[in-house]
């Protein structure tokens, strides 16, 4: 959520602990008598300080880390914009526009808007174009990096390319930063509303759009690029095994099926339980077809909905999260409205984003 401060707040604290889940520390005192905090030891090194009970499990003499905690504090003045991911005895975690973050009390902070009607308003009209979520930029926040660089694992490549293709382009956003691209470049875009916006950006750039509906057959010729790239896009193995040359390499980052499913579990949809769409099944389909596997990972990584308008605004663009769901169906807002009283309670909505990774190479 947003807050305002309300009060100054300078933190007294001279260092912070920091503890990664599964860390080993020795409980102390209570802070004044208060059960939800402990001062702990480390027991690998000197760092202590004061821990949540409720980030602790209790192992005889020692205490395990139940998740990764930090007991930063954050300086903030008067008037400034907040935005707070977790509330956790009247503390708020909260990070600012310049990208530094730490608790906050909550006694100094103020919600800028809180009202669900208004805010459900916002995500529903807010619009999408291209395949650009700015919208979400500090609404939707991600504070892990993804541990795999796509920008430049594709611009290592591009410079060896004298033939691209770039799978479900969207608006042609991403490739349009790429900069110099080979002198054959092609995107390929099969959402309708896209593909004008895609080519008013890449056609000045040389670069043509061809729609597409389906990924058993590509509008291009047999042995036709050296380089595909695909990201967040579907693809069929076999058909990208028929229009790439010998040697040719693929590279692709995915969505996995897992992808933010708490938002799933919560509407009661459990129709992406399975994980169909994993890092294991996708390289089994890439080797069947005969292509060999240079590079791979897959990370789960956590995510804040910092307000209902957010997620309101996700479900409508991202149709297939919860496929047929109703935005604007009475139990849906009822269930909508039950979210938000979630969020302004522990201060967001947290899931994780299931991304995965393929550099293969056609044999």
């Amino acid at each position: 959520m947003l807050y305002k401060v309300a009060k100054t707040f300078v933190s007294e604290m001279e260092s912070f602990i920091e503890l990664e889940k599964g860390e080993r520390v020795i409980p102390g005192k209570q802070y004044g008598g208060n059960k939800n905090w402990i001062y702990c030891k480390k027991v690998d090194s000197e760092g202590a300080g004061w821990v949540p009970f409720q980030s602790i499990d209790t192992k005889g003499e020692t205490e395990t880390v139940t998740e990764r905690y930090s007991a930063r504090e954050m300086n903030v003045c008067k008037g400034e914009i907040v935005n707070g991911i977790n509330r956790l005895n009247r503390w708020i975690w909260c990070i600012k526009e310049d990208g530094n973050e730490g608790w906050i009390p909550e006694e100094n902070l103020s919600l800028v808007e809180h009202d669900f009607q208004a805010l459900y308003s916002k995500g529903m009209n807010a619009v999408f174009e291209g395949w650009d979520f700015n919208y979400l930029d500090k609404r939707m926040i991600t504070i892990e990096q993804i541990p795999w660089n796509y920008r430049e694992i594709v611009k290592k490549q591009l410079a060896k390319s004298s033939c691209l293709l770039d799978m479900g382009t969207g608006g042609g956003e991403f490739l349009a930063s790429l900069g110099k691209l080979p002198k054959k470049s092609f995107a390929t875009e099969s959402y309708k509303p896209n593909i004008p916006v895609a080519r008013k950006r890449l056609e000045p750039l040389g670069v043509e759009v061809k729609k597409f509906e389906d990924d058993a057959n590509l509008p291009f010729n047999d042995n036709s690029f050296d380089l595909i790239i695909n990201r967040h896009d579907s693809y069929l193995p076999e058909e990208l095994m028929r229009i790439m040359k010998e040697r040719g390499i693929f590279i692709t980052q995915q969505v996995g099926e897992l992808d933010n499913i708490e938002l799933n579990h919560f509407f009661d949809d459990h129709s992406r339980d399975k994980n169909n769409w994993c890092l294991n099944n996708a390289i089994n389909e890439l080797k069947t077809a005969g292509f060999d596997i240079l590079k791979k990972n897959e990370v789960f990584l956590e995510t804040f909905f910092t307000d209902i308008a957010a997620i309101v605004y996700y479900l409508k663009v991202i149709q297939w999260q919860i496929p047929g769901i109703d935005l604007g169906k009475p139990a849906i807002k009822n269930k909508l409205k039950e979210l938000h009283e979630i969020i302004i309670e522990k201060g967001s909505f947290k899931t994780k984003q299931h991304r995965f990774m393929i550099i293969a190479k056609k044999l």
